[in-house]
């Protein structure tokens, strides 16, 4: 390929056809520019992928930070190539987009100053992403709220299956995500290292907000760290993970109750993971494991929250619009709080919610 009497459309349609890596180590690249300062492949998941070659480059967002990675890549001529690359999720719109970002790329002085150039571009980069991170962090809660349920699912009589499953309330909007009882479960996924969470009002980790107005005796907050897996056969996916909870699921109803509560999870039926249709589509195929499972007993004295006591009073604000971040330790209360790993937390949420532990 060469820039200099492209046209974004030209450009377009050389990458649409670009072919899919055959492995994760080997790469096809597309020169965009004459110099070879710029060239597109498409990795073997069939993302796109922009190679600009040269020292690494910087961004100021961490959005657009967290895409980029230096290395000396080796290219099938033999030679090596210092270039930072930037992979782009899965879709078509995201080609398109590709083609729009090496135009403006070369447009920008590129070729003079790679930096430069690539700052100018990184707000467009930040705006394309904004939406498609939106949706990876409801996949996550989603993957997160039903590794919980097929956990309680295993540990229980398939007797209380029904109850289980009617604990999980799924795409509608409530106070609690889990409601065992008078026992009340958020859960909360990250793919950094540490217990951080967003917080969306104090309700959250505030003990006495049940969902059905029951008087709630405990609170706890499930804290999980999701790693996403680029290629192999560990791990595991969303689909794996749904039909391992329909096997668990005797009663037809349930089963069909279950998969309507998925598909509108997220507040939108026409976007949601659609089982049958979606279970074959890569963006839900890709394998995912647990870098941790932590439990948090929320009612613990040792924790400092805010909670709607240090808002009492502020007549001018509206409690449940205040939203903000926790940072929990790994240890709280010796091996007491939280609970970590997927038995002992299970046995744990049972046991306090009255159902039997098998």
């Amino acid at each position: 390929m060469g820039l200099e009497d492209a046209t974004y459309e030209w450009l377009r349609s050389e990458i649409s056809s670009l072919k899919q890596a055959p492995d994760p180590s080997s790469r096809r690249l597309d020169w965009v520019t004459s110099d070879h300062s710029l060239a597109v492949s498409r990795d073997a998941e069939g993302r796109l992928e922009v190679f600009v070659a040269g020292k690494p480059l910087s961004a100021t967002t961490k959005t657009v930070a967290d895409l980029l990675e230096h290395q000396v890549w080796n290219t099938d001529e033999g030679t090596d190539l210092a270039a930072t690359r930037v992979v782009l999720p899965r879709g078509a719109h995201f080609d398109q987009f590709g083609a729009f970002l090496c135009v403006e790329l070369v447009e920008h002085g590129l070729e003079d100053n790679p930096q430069v150039a690539f700052s100018a571009v990184e707000p467009l980069i930040a705006l394309a992403l904004e939406r498609e991170i939106v949706t990876d962090q409801t996949l996550m809660g989603l993957i997160g709220e039903l590794a919980l349920l097929e956990s309680l699912l295993v540990a229980t009589s398939p007797d209380f299956a029904p109850d289980v499953l009617r604990s999980w309330a799924g795409s509608t909007p409530t106070a609690r995500d889990f409601q065992l009882g008078a026992i009340g479960v958020e859960v909360k996924t990250t793919q950094g290292s540490a217990s951080v969470h967003h917080v969306q009002g104090v309700h959250q980790v505030e003990l006495g907000h049940s969902n059905d107005g029951v008087a709630e005796t405990a609170l706890f907050l499930l804290s999980l760290g999701i790693g996403w897996l680029t290629y192999g056969d560990q791990g595991r996916s969303l689909p794996a993970l749904v039909d391992s909870i329909l096997d668990r699921l005797m009663d037809v109803d349930d089963r069909l109750d279950f998969l309507a509560r998925i598909k509108q999870y997220g507040g939108d039926a026409a976007l949601g993971y659609d089982h049958h249709r979606d279970r074959g589509k890569a963006r839900y195929s890709t394998r995912f494991y647990f870098r941790f499972e932590r439990l948090y007993d929320m009612s613990d004295d040792r924790l400092k929250l805010l909670t709607s006591a240090h808002l009492a009073g502020l007549a001018n604000v509206d409690p449940s619009s205040v939203s903000f971040r926790v940072v929990l330790n790994d240890r709280i209360r010796g091996e007491h709080n939280p609970v970590k790993g997927w038995s002992a937390l299970t046995s744990k949420l049972l046991s306090a919610g009255e159902l039997p532990v098998v």
